[in-house]
């Protein structure tokens, strides 16, 4: 799994003392982490968490395994299993580091 990348930094509702669908664990772990909500990438399979974080202001990719069933919220990315996830990441890893390089060319 992904666990390696975030060491003891394991955030929730019982250690932020706050639920879903309130944005405030998305922007409690970011802050922690060191990062504005909006430099973040949240990944959820329950659509309570897929709001949450987009009320927060982050990038959300929504697990979405049933998307018959199940609509994708405006805003998110959806996706239908996780072999799916390094491709939208790397994806919208590149468009950010293009948007800010963009964004410092024309700072000159």
């Amino acid at each position: 799994g992904l666990s390696h990348y975030f060491a003891h930094r394991l955030f929730s509702g019982y250690t932020a003392n706050c639920w879903k669908p309130e944005p405030c664990l998305h922007l409690h772990a970011a802050s922690i982490m060191g990062f504005a909500a909006k430099d973040c990438i949240a990944i959820d399979d329950a659509l309570v968490g897929v709001q949450a974080a987009l009320q927060a202001g982050m990038t959300v990719i929504h697990l979405n395994r049933f998307p018959d069933a199940e609509a994708t919220p405006e805003g998110a990315i959806m996706i239908s299993n996780m072999y799916q996830l390094p491709a939208v990441v790397e994806q919208l890893t590149h468009e950010r580091w293009q948007a800010a390089m963009l964004h410092h060319s024309t700072e000159k």
